[in-house]
């Protein structure tokens, strides 16, 4: 049995391991194409169950994974500033159908927001 100490330094290593799958999965944006994820995954959950860690750790590191994936196919690489600019138009066709003023006011601040966000990523 390992003490706090070496657990920590397990939980970290698996950290490390999830942290690159992420980083694949990030710049990939198509990690269905590599095998690398997954056999990280199998690295992680062999060095978990080897030293007896405590289950919550894999099913984060899993969590975390699918939820990265999920972003990534979100983000597909083919959006257009015009379609930020055609949700801001949703969002004043909202504030249109609503009475309060602050209300409105946070959403037309969350609209700005959004465009200069993707504005950024434009220029």
């Amino acid at each position: 049995m390992l003490d706090e100490n070496s657990k920590q330094n397990v939980r970290n290593h698996i950290k490390t391991l999830c942290r690159t799958a992420l980083e694949v999965i990030e710049v990939m944006r198509a990690d269905e194409e590599t095998d690398l994820v997954d056999r990280l995954e199998k690295t992680a959950g062999a060095i978990a169950e080897h030293y007896d860690m405590e289950p919550e750790l894999m099913e984060e590191y899993r969590n975390m994974i699918k939820g990265a994936r999920k972003r990534a196919k979100l983000i597909d690489g083919s959006f257009r500033y015009t379609d930020a600019e055609n949700a801001k138009e949703m969002i004043y066709a909202l504030c249109d159908d609503l009475d309060n003023p602050k209300e409105i006011m946070c959403h037309v601040r969350t609209a700005d927001e959004m465009l200069t966000v993707w504005k950024a990523d434009r220029d």
